[in-house]
């Protein structure tokens, strides 16, 4: 199973809104945001010639696990099956420099969204995206809060709680392993497990959906996870970072479980 790890991307930006300010945005600020909405028409719609000619080698080894060589991916494509289109908005807090910028927004995937800054750095007239991270915040009001620490290949809840209310869901993540990690979540069908879901080409197959999507979480670091709007039902989650040392996916080493919603 192939499955692109998170691509920072937007369908949809409101530059007057995102960028602010009664004069608008100045001539950087809408180039990067430019720049960032070429890459997100070129990875939804799988153009990967589009997308190579927009990001850094340091952006591909960010975006997916593991790590493909451009002429790879140019072979492989750019999106799994099933997967759901990203979508970015509120762009703000822009720090520019001669040569180098960042931006952050928030980005979403299904019930999935993360806040995220996106660093770019400047090629001849052009903002290349280099790179991304998830980032920390403060639970929304009305989300339930829940601790989770990810180390080796495990995700560990607070006293193996397994059940939470239907509704919002904030994920406050601390990676304290030596490994990044992230998280894929599906809606399960009565009587498939989060095993069967992901060891298909698409959830689809198996009559599981995805229902969120996140970008890793570095080694030592925190960020935030939030899932708006859960249905109640099964859930399963499972991280495919690729594990070099193992020559595998931490999903198929273990880092995988299902939660209920009620």
């Amino acid at each position: 199973m192939r499955v692109l790890v998170l691509a920072i991307a937007t369908l949809t930006v409101a530059m007057a809104a995102c960028m602010g300010g009664n004069d608008g945005p100045s001539e950087d600020e809408a180039a990067i945001s430019q720049a960032v909405v070429a890459v997100a028409d070129a990875q939804n719609a799988d153009d990967v010639e589009a997308f190579l000619a927009l990001v850094t080698d340091n952006y591909i080894i960010d975006t997916f696990s593991p790590p493909p060589a451009r002429d790879q991916l140019r072979q492989q494509g750019l999106t799994a099956a099933g997967e759901p289109p990203v979508e970015f908005s509120d762009i703000e807090n822009f720090t520019v420099s001669d040569e180098a910028a960042t931006v952050e927004g928030w980005q979403r995937m299904a019930k999935g969204a993360s806040r995220v800054e996106i660093s770019l750095i400047r090629e001849g007239d052009a903002w290349l995206l280099d790179g991304w991270k998830t980032l920390k915040i403060d639970t929304p009001d009305g989300a339930t809060e829940v601790g989770v620490e990810t180390v080796d290949n495990l995700y560990r809840f607070p006293s193996d709680e397994n059940t939470f209310p239907a509704g919002d869901l904030a994920l406050q993540v601390a990676n304290i392993g030596a490994q990044e990690h992230n998280l894929f979540l599906v809606k399960l069908p009565e009587g498939v497990s989060v095993e069967e879901a992901y060891d298909v080409a698409d959830p689809a197959d198996v009559g599981a959906e995805y229902s969120g999507l996140f970008g890793s979480v570095q080694p030592r670091s925190a960020a935030t996870w939030l899932l708006e709007g859960l249905e109640p039902g099964r859930y399963g989650y499972f991280c495919w970072v690729w594990d070099p040392r193992q020559g595998a996916v931490h999903a198929l080493l273990g880092m995988a479980g299902e939660f209920t919603v009620e």
